[in-house]
């Protein structure tokens, strides 16, 4: 018996689906912590009009005591003020078909041009931000401004840093840089030094490294010390929160940490109606101890330990950096004004105006933006040279983070 077959593979049916998968974007986790001033990040939307840098006025308290029955004339305080500047940039994207490829795809993709290009705009967007975190104030335009493709990062990348620029960026910050476990671990003007000392078991994230780094916030109320950073959120009158930026191998130690697990099992409140939501230990986005929120970002590890950055590859700035050759992680303690999200233009769409007699078919969008860390020279410091500027809002740590087994 002879069975009829498909003798051509013309004659078989092949059928593609019209809808599209795409990989995972994860989106910002930053946009809770971003609005008006006194959130974390501060949206600041003065270039949307015109212009292309902003300065943003910065302001201590009074220091002198005054007078008590003495003449004031003559006593008067000037106000203590820095304006900090700061630059967007643009940033560009497009997609262009030609009319054959449009006519004969198995699906829409002319239609798949819009998601493609908001996720652009989505990723760098992120990436800028988490860049930003340890880059160097600098009251300087930045390098590559307007020169593709472009830099909307504030002060200097770390990862391009010279250790000069690092080395004076810790002494000036020495009152708002932790390393590991111990203040000891902080060598004053020498970050390699204090990196070094950075030992796997006893200065990976902890509850207690969370604790001292909060403590050091508090401790920039002492008038040496100003600029004070202001706690993210006030509670019941004087309870003092604060919001802590951590990546994945952190937010794993911190997770495992015996304090943590102690807290999420017997002191949090839980299952308010959906336990993959509410309850700790079966969600994971975020951890909270000792009025510190933990929030996990991903792109921490990836930008400084794995060197996924352009400027980083194939290895990040901090991978290898810590005791014994071990890799280290940043931590960012915030609180309020820690950084500026500066928008010149949001994003929009545009099109290719040159279609070569219609043939073509071209989509983009742009936008204009820059991220920068909120910094403030002291009295002495003048205009703000690398180096000489204090952090205004966050607190810089460094911890042991290596890599799973």
């Amino acid at each position: 018996m002879a069975y009829t077959v498909n003798n051509s593979p013309n004659e078989e049916l092949i059928k593609f689906r019209r809808q599209v998968m795409w990989t995972f974007l994860r989106g910002s986790r930053f946009d809770a912590y971003t609005g008006g001033i006194g959130s974390v990040i501060v949206r600041i939307m003065d270039l949307a009009a015109d212009g292309k840098q902003v300065n943003v006025p910065l302001m201590d308290q009074l220091r002198n005591a005054g007078v008590a029955t003495g003449a004031l004339v003559g006593n008067e305080e000037a106000l203590d003020s820095f304006g900090m500047p700061l630059w967007a940039d643009w940033g560009r994207h497009a997609v262009v078909f030609q009319k054959p490829t449009l006519k004969e795809a198995a699906f829409n993709i002319r239609e798949q041009a819009t998601p493609a290009l908001n996720g652009w705009t989505a990723r760098w967007r992120r990436d800028d931000m988490v860049d930003s975190l340890l880059a160097i104030p600098t009251a300087a335009i930045p390098a590559n401004y307007h020169t593709d493709p472009g830099n909307r990062v504030n002060g200097i990348k770390w990862g391009v840093a010279t250790a000069a620029n690092q080395n004076s960026w810790q002494s000036t910050n020495i009152d708002r840089v932790v390393f590991g476990s111990k203040v000891a671990n902080t060598l004053s003007g020498n970050v390699s030094g204090s990196l070094l000392l950075l030992a796997a078991a006893t200065d990976k994230m902890s509850c207690a490294i969370g604790r001292l780094a909060k403590r050091m916030a508090q401790q920039t109320t002492n008038v040496a010390n100003w600029p004070a950073i202001k706690p993210w959120m006030l509670r019941d009158t004087d309870e003092e929160w604060y919001v802590c930026f951590i990546g994945t191998r952190s937010y794993r130690d911190l997770s495992q940490d015996s304090e943590m697990v102690a807290a999420n099992e017997y002191a949090r409140w839980r299952d308010r109606g959906d336990p993959l939501r509410d309850n700790p230990i079966f969600a994971g986005s975020h951890l909270i101890k000792d009025s510190i929120i933990y929030r996990e970002i991903p792109e921490i590890d990836q930008r400084y330990i794995l060197g996924t950055g352009t400027v980083q590859a194939p290895n990040g700035p901090l991978a290898g950096k810590g005791a014994a050759g071990i890799d280290v992680a940043p931590f960012f303690l915030c609180g309020q004004n820690a950084y500026a999200y500066v928008v010149g233009q949001l994003p929009r769409a545009t099109h290719r105006d040159e279609t070569d007699y219609q043939f073509l078919r071209g989509m983009g969008i742009e936008m204009q933006y820059g991220y920068g860390k909120i910094a403030k020279a002291p009295v002495s410091a003048g205009a703000g040279g690398i180096g000489t500027l204090k952090d205004y809002g966050v607190v810089t740590g460094f911890v042991a983070a290596i890599p799973d087994a």
